[in-house]
């Protein structure tokens, strides 16, 4: 074999061989670079990889403590719920510091390839956020703590605060969360997103809610000084549109965190009582033949609350000259639940009353107890159900604002709330905006959807609406969907059993 004719020359040959010499250690060098850079994007890779999977471990505790905490508080539980919102903490912490290291960063730059680690990486940020503000929830149960009897209200502004941050941090967290990748190549990833952002905002409608309160819960104390209350106890066995007539009534005063009861009165003490009140032309239509602004027993028989509130507050002031700051009305069964959770209170006389014979006893077994028609008989049952209703208000407040009791009692109103059994009006402004589309209301909506209630006004004073049932039928001529029906529910004694068909008919 000979060589090519160029590279026999020796000149040649030894450019060529010194050519090598050069060239061979730098390829070498390349070679040993490229050869760290794979290692390092393998090693990267790899970090990932391992820091990912603990940090979906730490995630998927957080989520866990998340709805511990939620089920705690749910129950009163405040010490639980405190030990899950600490373990919540910790478990964010760790996911965060997880995914924070220096391959994440340039991993989840990467314009398709890092989505789903830009997803996680901002769902650890968040939780680790998201555990600081559970950091308040001691601060919260200053809320509840009292100081010679009195609401601190000190207390009750630092909660306020840290509820107006909480609400902010959230809402900021949430459109953080909706601005991460959506759709990853990693489903898994994009289901968790969607789970964070479902809960963030179930929290922050919570939080905006309190916010608003809690905003408004010192000058209800009586922050600026003295606020008056007054709560009709509705009497069901006769019916009015609100529920009930206003058989015995009380004044609550709340004065810079003192709250009590006062003036427990019948409603005789309010019998006529001009109050001039002018509630517009359409009501007066209705209503005229009532004289419903002039008497307290009649003051309940528009179905719309605000209207009985004005009128009591009206006649308050007519009567005693002192101003109403808010209206509650409030029914037996109503009081049942408070006391599932309070336990039994001792009438006059010794005799027990808790939940399960509240009811009966208030609107059928003390009509036979007291069957006396003269007025000293009458006197003597209204004497028996005022004494009543101060043993069942020492029992609710006389346990103080123990945190413990406070969720399920607010549980309690809640659901009587809902069934329409326990409701309220506020005349301030701001307060009252807040009341207006919640259940607690108790108002007639303005609306242009189906809408429709029982109402039944008995004018006969024979207290038998104890026993009378209400059915409503519902049979739509096109088809609506169950979010466009709006049924107003009178409270009642016994439950209200709504059907509904969707069938065409008419």
């Amino acid at each position: 074999m000979t060589l090519p004719r160029t590279l026999s020359n020796p000149w040649v040959r030894q450019r060529a061989v010194r050519l090598r010499e050069l060239l061979l250690p730098r390829v070498r060098s390349v070679r040993f670079w490229a050869l760290v850079l794979l290692g390092l994007l393998l090693a990267g890779a790899l970090w990932i990889a391992v820091t990912g999977w603990f940090a979906r471990g730490e995630l998927n505790r957080v989520r866990d403590a998340a709805v511990a905490a939620r089920a705690a508080a749910a129950r009163g539980d405040l010490p639980a719920a405190t030990a899950a919102a600490d373990r919540l903490r910790v478990h964010a912490a760790r996911a965060h510091a997880l995914t924070s290291g220096p391959a994440w960063a340039p991993a989840a730059a990467l314009p398709w390839a890092g989505a789903p680690l830009r997803t996680v990486r901002g769902l650890a940020a968040a939780a680790d956020e998201l555990g600081a503000v559970t950091a308040d929830l001691p601060t919260l149960s200053g809320l509840a703590t009292t100081t010679g009897g009195a609401v601190d209200l000190h207390g009750v502004g630092d909660a306020a605060a840290a509820v107006h941050r909480a609400a902010a941090t959230v809402a900021r967290l949430r459109s953080t969360v909706d601005g991460l990748p959506h759709h990853t190549w990693l489903s898994t990833v994009d289901t968790a997103r969607g789970e964070a952002a479902g809960a963030l905002g179930e929290a922050g409608h919570a939080l905006d809610g309190a916010d608003r309160w809690a905003s408004v819960a010192p000058e209800l104390l009586g922050a600026g000084g003295p606020r008056r209350y007054f709560i009709g106890f509705l009497n069901e066995a006769q019916a009015r549109g609100v529920g009930g007539i206003p058989g015995a009534f009380a004044v609550v005063e709340a004065d810079h965190g003192v709250v009590r009861f006062r003036d427990f009165a019948p409603d005789g003490a309010l019998w006529n009582v001009p109050t001039g009140l002018d509630l517009g032309p359409e009501y007066d239509a209705r209503y005229r033949e009532t004289r419903s602004t002039d008497y307290l027993i009649n003051s309940t028989t528009s179905p719309h609350f605000p209207y009985a509130a004005r009128i009591w507050a009206a006649m308050w002031q007519r009567a005693h000259g002192e101003r109403i700051d808010g209206a509650v009305a409030v029914d037996p069964t109503a009081l049942s639940y408070l006391l599932a959770v309070t336990g039994p209170a001792t009438a006059p006389g010794g005799e027990r009353v808790d939940a399960g014979n509240v009811v009966a006893l208030t609107q059928s077994t003390i009509y036979a107890r007291y069957a006396d028609p003269s007025p000293q008989g009458q006197a003597a049952r209204k004497d028996y159900l005022l004494g009543l209703a101060r043993a069942v208000e020492a029992r609710i407040l006389g346990g103080g604002l123990d945190p413990a009791r406070l969720r399920p009692l607010a549980e309690a109103a809640r659901r009587a709330a809902t069934e329409r059994r326990l409701v309220a009006w506020s005349a301030d402004e701001r307060v009252q905006h807040l009341l207006e589309g919640t259940p607690v209301a108790g108002e007639v909506e303005q609306t242009a959807r189906p809408y429709s209630g029982v109402v039944v006004v008995n004018a006969g004073a024979n207290k038998l609406d104890y026993y009378l049932d209400r059915t409503v039928t519902l049979r739509l001529r096109e088809p609506y969907t169950e979010g466009d029906l709006l049924v107003l529910r009178q409270p009642l004694v016994r439950p209200l059993q709504f059907t509904s068909s969707s069938q065409e008919c008419g």
